[in-house]
């Protein structure tokens, strides 16, 4: 199993409240944009899967961001957070500080 070292999370970004407008606005015409539907509900289910994947740390479990195992932690910005299934790993302060500032917070 190859190392998979230090490769940081990258989140999903907060769905564009214009797009979202744009959506109901053309829903109310009876407007049917599939292109738009697509990009903001691809968006919607990113942005709660990264919400998921934060909260789960915050009570002690992280998500492998490569395979999706579960990864207990003590919360100790030290403690190496390594998946044992494909080798994934980074430490629980960096891991944290990825999310730091993005109001993934479930």
């Amino acid at each position: 199993m190859s190392k998979i070292e230090n490769k940081k999370p990258r989140w999903a970004k907060k769905v564009s409240p214009e797009k979202i407008k744009r959506l109901y606005e053309q829903d109310a015409q009876s407007i049917y944009d599939e292109e738009l539907v697509d990009d903001v509900g691809i968006s919607l289910f990113a942005r709660v899967d990264s919400m998921l994947m934060v909260t789960s740390s915050n009570l002690g479990i992280a998500i492998c961001i490569e395979c999706r195992t579960e990864i207990p932690h003590n919360y100790q910005r030290g403690f190496l957070l390594e998946c044992s299934k494909c080798g994934w790993s980074i430490s629980f302060g960096e891991f944290n500080d990825s999310y730091k500032g993005q109001t993934l917070h479930g």
